[in-house]
């Protein structure tokens, strides 16, 4: 069957990419390279593609994730916080939303494009492109364990953790705990090798059934060989595991075991960072005893007041904490925007947190209102954030983003054919 000319279009550049990275000669061209394969794949599917570069050997990371397909980040965050919230989801509603989102990035292992790992053709690279977005944002399986995984392992913990997960920045390993379920590691298998091949329909509608095969074989032996391709860690095991020596004062092995559950992936690091940088130094040193005692202590009084809430507020809707340092994350991010692309993605976040900020300022403000819900941030606290966070938009909306788009992302209306 002759192939799409866009997907050919794939084959040709991705060569001169492979060349780039694998020579950590990263130069404006090789973005560029990046967002023709962004604009194809969107041209293709309809959707609004982004392509993000991870650079595990930056990250010092020895482990291996290919690629993986995400949601935009901010339909993420709004599922982490419904399912902290405790919001009725309803399954069947959440597998229907998740065929309608029309925003995806997707992240590359800059190691992909290494001979020293595994070398994969141009065809074998647009393969497997077509398999991860085939098995992601094309089916019910993904959204499916999303959503089933996700509720019972947060129903599993006990209340006061829940609590802590609630109100500090642990709460984004639920996010990172999604992002890697929309991940395939069934071609990590030879068991399910061949039912991973027989699934994969994007790969053989596009005539890329033969490479398809021929990368997921090159992966597995790789596997077999090294360990060094990564697997979804059990990350609820990971932040109970920290709570427990959060509150036991046990600096070493809070820093050990974060460090050894480190994803090689840049998009879900970013994730952590806010976690990070309550443990860790700029300069990845451990924070001092003092510092991370007064860490201790708050995740202490955080868990115990769990049941105190609890007991005195059973029948009120308890909303979840907005985070102080939400201003701080904005601030650090803004000084990094490199596209309209960053700006429109940084504003969307300010305006989602500002009417957030200005609901719960609205029930407190209502006496009716506020015999219906607990909100755990003070007046005081949501007015000086709502402030600064409306500076730092001002800010954003009269920065001039330079004359060259590293993240180009376009969106294409519903039906266009390129």
């Amino acid at each position: 069957m002759e192939k799409n000319k866009l997907l050919l279009e794939i084959e040709d550049i991705y060569p001169e990419i492979k060349s780039d990275i694998s020579s950590r000669k990263i130069t404006n061209e090789t973005y560029k390279n990046l967002n023709k394969i962004s604009k194809n794949l969107s041209m293709i599917f309809h959707k609004d593609i982004s392509i993000s570069l991870s650079d595990s050997v930056k990250l010092k990371s020895n482990k291996y994730f290919l690629m993986c397909v995400y949601p935009n980040s901010n339909i993420l965050e709004e599922y982490t916080i419904a399912l902290l919230n405790g919001d009725n989801l309803n399954e069947g509603e959440f597998i229907e939303s998740w065929k309608n989102i029309s925003s995806w990035t997707i992240e590359i292992d800059s190691k992909i494009f290494d001979n020293t790992y595994i070398d994969i053709s141009s065809e074998e690279f647009v393969a497997l492109l077509l398999h991860e977005c085939g098995h992601v944002i094309f089916t019910d399986n993904i959204p499916h364990n999303v959503f089933t995984k996700t509720n019972l392992m947060y129903s599993d913990m006990d209340l006061g953790n829940k609590q802590i997960i609630n109100l500090t920045p642990l709460k984004n390993f639920i996010t990172v705990t999604i992002m890697k379920m929309c991940n395939s590691r069934a071609m990590l298998s030879l068991k399910n090798y061949l039912n991973e091949t027989k699934a994969d329909k994007m790969s053989i509608h596009y005539g890329y059934g033969f490479a398809l095969k021929s990368v997921l074989e090159k992966i597995i032996n790789f596997n077999i060989n090294n360990k060094k391709i990564t697997k979804n860690i059990d990350d609820v095991k990971q932040m109970d595991t920290l709570i427990d020596s959060l509150r036991a004062r046990d600096r070493t092995a809070t820093v050990n075991k974060f460090i050894m559950g480190l994803p090689p992936s840049k998009m879900m690091r970013d994730k952590l960072y806010n976690f990070e940088s309550t443990i860790l130094n700029e300069d990845g040193t451990p924070v001092s005893n003092d510092v991370y005692n007064k860490l201790s202590d708050t995740y202490n009084r955080i868990y115990d007041s769990a049941y105190t809430v609890e007991a005195f507020d059973l029948f009120k809707k308890k909303l979840s904490r907005i985070d102080n340092d939400v201003p701080d994350y904005v601030d650090i991010k803004s000084g990094s925007i490199q596209s309209n692309d960053d700006k429109l993605m940084l504003i969307s976040y300010i305006n989602s947190k500002v009417s957030l900020i200005d609901w719960y300022l609205s029930i407190i403000n209502d006496p009716k209102a506020r015999n219906n819900y607990k909100i755990f941030n003070s007046e005081s606290e949501l007015v000086s954030m709502r402030k600064r966070l409306l500076l730092a938009k001002d800010r954003i909306m009269a920065y001039k983003v330079p004359d060259f788009d590293y993240t180009l992302s376009i969106q294409y209306p519903t039906g266009y054919e390129g």
